[in-house]
């Protein structure tokens, strides 16, 4: 019997907060902010959910021997072609919200 292979996950904590340049007759702007301690900490903090799946890919695929042609290319994808390399390598990127 084949023994199914179980998806890695990557977690990734909603940093995201409220940026205000201090005028009281204006609403803060929404920056999102996207950090995991399961990814390669030299990628830094995630701007939007296209973010994640890049770096969960880069870190699965390792930082090391990706070229930075595959990485502009990555980078340039549509979330919806992230998500399908994801499901290719079998990972899983998750979003918590607190």
């Amino acid at each position: 019997m084949e023994k199914l292979k179980m998806n890695k996950i990557y977690k990734f904590t909603d940093d995201g907060y409220y940026f205000s340049n201090g005028c009281s007759c204006c609403e803060g702007i929404y920056m999102e902010c996207y950090n995991s301690e399961d990814t390669d900490c030299n990628l830094g903090s995630a701007h939007d959910y296209e973010s994640c799946y890049y770096q969960a890919i880069l870190t699965e695929l390792g930082t090391e021997d990706v070229t930075d042609e595959h990485r502009e290319g990555l980078y340039c994808m549509r979330l919806g072609e992230l998500k399908q390399i994801a499901k290719d390598l079998n990972i899983k990127v998750k979003i918590i919200h607190d």
